[in-house]
């Protein structure tokens, strides 16, 4: 007390130990009362001292010994809560080495004389604010070796990813997210983080950062944290125009399209520099700005960061829209098409001239009649026409005729009347009509032109119609298109270069007759 030894007393099993040596009235106020601890065996003190107690005042609050200290380190700083003129016992593995006093914020600051500090010096500190008793001894701060070397780590890292490595680690690795330590693994080298025993995939949302942390050893600093490594994820949805085995067409942006025919779109998740995001397998809302098949707004679901072929079927005509793409995930992550057109109902006209024969038409629309391009021409024969129990004037040359000259000459027993003009001409496939000269059968020749018309959807979609199989068999094709054919350009697979087209005007009285055209430019016609 005060300095001087007033006595000793032993602690118990527990380690509690009370003294009642003193005589009554010992205190004063402003006593100072401390205690070490003495190893009865050797008869030496085994401890600093205790923290101080003043009679009759209160208890002085802890300082606060700041940041690390490396080995070499001569100043040791810190603070009190109490303010200023607060007096600093400094202890180094609890012997004192000396003392500081606070300025006027509560700041202090020890420099050694003597030496510097030593990896794994524990160091602690005490305080006396004027008016109170000393307080108890502050946290400890440990004496670091050294600052451990700063990891790195590995990038992309991607929304999905089941590992994260660090790398550089050569004791204890922390992998922070978002400045949030997830987990601590012991290795060296490479440390891998594994995805549901580390951290969770859910970690790994889009833009959160990734770093981390090495401690050397159990006296080495904890190294600063590495550089951060943002979060990859899709950036963006790219949708391209593809045919049905999914190669790009038309540089993949979608032309203008026709009701009821399909087409295909490929829808690609990309990540920020453009390249195909393999870890997405997760969904997308797709709409579009039109009515289509299937419905203009559902989910589809990617593999490996592809959609690879998608049917979309238009149900009617819209100008300007486009096909939309938003992750289900993250409503941010969207993507769209180009824009385009979806042709309306058209009304389409062909006139004929030259009086009365045989003509070879074929359907511009999409699931046109007879009854729908005839409207215009008397037929009669078949079952829709003027006059049914007529002879037929309308045929069809079938795909399974033989290929004798004789019965391709016009035979009856080859050629095909229509029996029914409600039914729906083949796309590509070309018939025969015969035009009266008196089309309206009121015993009066009609006068040139017969101009015929009909209103539909326009095909824009290829056409590959049913075709003789026959060897050097017979196709009676026609234009389903709106504009010319180049004959040049046709698919012709099995086929011959050499294609027949039946002119109303040919023939010395304009009687008609097949012309021939060869590929290149040979023959009767010059193009087709």
């Amino acid at each position: 007390m005060n300095g001087v030894n007033v006595g000793t007393t032993t602690a118990d099993g527990s380690g509690n130990w009370q003294f009642t040596g003193l005589p009554t009235d010992t205190f004063n106020n402003g006593d100072e009362v401390y205690a070490q601890a003495l190893d009865p065996a050797a008869g030496a003190l085994i401890s600093a001292f205790s923290n101080f107690v003043v009679v009759g005042t209160l208890q002085t609050l802890p300082p606060v010994i700041d940041g690390e200290y490396i080995a070499g380190d001569t100043i040791i700083s810190g603070s009190s809560i109490e303010g200023g003129s607060v007096d600093i016992r400094i202890f180094v593995n609890g012997n004192v080495i000396g003392g500081a006093e606070t300025d006027a914020f509560g700041n202090w600051e020890f420099e050694l004389e003597l030496g510097s500090l030593s990896a794994g010096d524990v160091i602690t500190a005490t305080a006396l604010a004027p008016g109170k008793s000393r307080s108890v001894n502050s946290d400890e701060v440990i004496v670091q070796a050294g600052i451990s070397s700063q990891p790195t780590v590995q990038g992309p890292i991607r929304t999905g990813d089941t590992t994260i490595t660090v790398t550089g680690g050569s004791g204890l690795v922390t992998l922070y997210i978002d400045g949030e330590a997830v987990a601590t693994k012991e290795g060296s080298g490479n440390v891998v983080f594994e995805a549901g025993t580390d951290y969770d995939l859910g970690d790994l949302y889009r833009g959160a950062t990734v770093t981390a942390t090495n401690k050397d050893g159990e006296f080495s600093g904890e190294s600063e944290e590495s550089d951060g490594v943002t979060v990859e994820s899709v950036e963006t949805f790219l949708i391209e125009y593809v045919d049905s085995e999914g190669n790009i067409l038309n540089d993949g942006n979608v032309p203008t399209q026709t009701p009821n025919e399909p087409f295909f779109v490929r829808i690609t998740a990309l990540d920020g520099s453009g390249e195909t995001f393999t870890n997405f397998n997760g969904s997308a809302t797709l709409s579009f700005g039109f009515d289509a098949t299937p419905e203009s707004s559902f989910t589809a679901n990617f593999l490996d960061g592809v959609l690879a072929v998608h049917q979309i079927i238009a149900l009617s005509g819209a100008d300007n829209v486009s096909i939309n793409a938003i992750s289900q995930d993250d409503p941010t992550i969207s993507g769209d098409s180009n824009t385009f057109d979806i042709l309306g109902e058209s009304e389409f006209d062909v006139t004929l001239s030259l009086g009365a024969c045989w003509r070879a038409l074929s359907s511009p629309i999409q699931n046109g009649t007879y009854a729908d391009l005839l409207g215009e021409i008397w037929t009669q024969g078949a079952e829709g026409s003027n006059y049914q129990p007529g002879s037929p004037n309308i045929f069809t040359w079938p795909n399974n005729a033989p290929n004798e000259s004789s019965e391709w000459e016009g035979s009856d027993a080859i050629w095909q009347a229509v029996t029914d003009l409600n039914e729906e001409i083949p796309a590509g496939t070309g018939f025969l009509v015969s035009v009266f000269s008196d089309n309206n059968f009121d015993g009066v020749d009609d006068e040139d032109p017969v101009t015929i018309s009909v209103t539909g959807f326009e095909r824009l979609a290829d056409v590959s119609p049913e075709l003789n199989e026959n060897s050097d068999g017979w196709t009676l094709a026609g234009n389903p298109y709106t504009d010319a054919v180049d004959f040049d350009l046709l698919g012709r697979v099995d086929l011959t270069d050499v294609a027949y087209v039946y002119d109303r005007s040919a023939g010395g009285d304009n009687s008609g007759a097949w012309l021939s055209y060869s590929v290149g430019g040979g023959g009767d016609l010059q193009t087709v």
